[in-house]
């Protein structure tokens, strides 16, 4: 079995309508997670989320975390030492 792709995105700037087309692609591509940090995280987590449902007649399953105050690097290694990453363990992680 493949490991699943993995994307962490840092938003500097917060949410462009330029993403749309992005997620598209990245479901196209079957990318799997989809780690947001930056500006604009939940704004971003949502659209995404609502992309991957679209109409609801064939959507598609990529889980999506969000925070706004880790550092991507944080999120880099929660993402490749744990495969099912969780927003509890990264809140965890962000704790320390």
């Amino acid at each position: 079995m493949a490991t699943p792709r993995k994307i962490v995105l840092h938003s500097l700037q917060g949410y462009r309508a330029e993403l749309d087309a992005i997620v598209i692609q990245w479901i196209q591509e079957r990318i799997k997670y989809v780690g947001i940090v930056g500006v604009d995280t939940s704004l971003i987590e949502d659209i995404i989320d609502e992309l991957c449902v679209g109409d609801g007649s064939s959507s598609y399953f990529m889980v999506t975390v969000e925070t706004s105050n880790a550092l991507v690097d944080t999120l880099i290694y929660h993402f490749s030492v744990r495969p099912n990453s969780s927003k509890e363990g990264l809140q965890n992680a962000n704790s320390r």
